[in-house]
């Protein structure tokens, strides 16, 4: 199962184009927070 979500991860880090380490996807920075209109994982309410 890592393997696979370790080549999508790699997938998500092409389409962005923005050569994002798979590992950095654990803690994203403020500037990574808002793209292809991904929200940051955050609890509602």
């Amino acid at each position: 199962m890592r393997d696979e979500v370790k080549a999508v991860a790699d997938q998500i880090v092409e389409l962005a184009g923005l050569g994002i380490d798979p590992s950095e996807l654990g803690d994203p920075t403020p500037g990574t927070a808002r793209r292809h209109g991904s929200r940051p994982r955050r609890s509602p309410g």
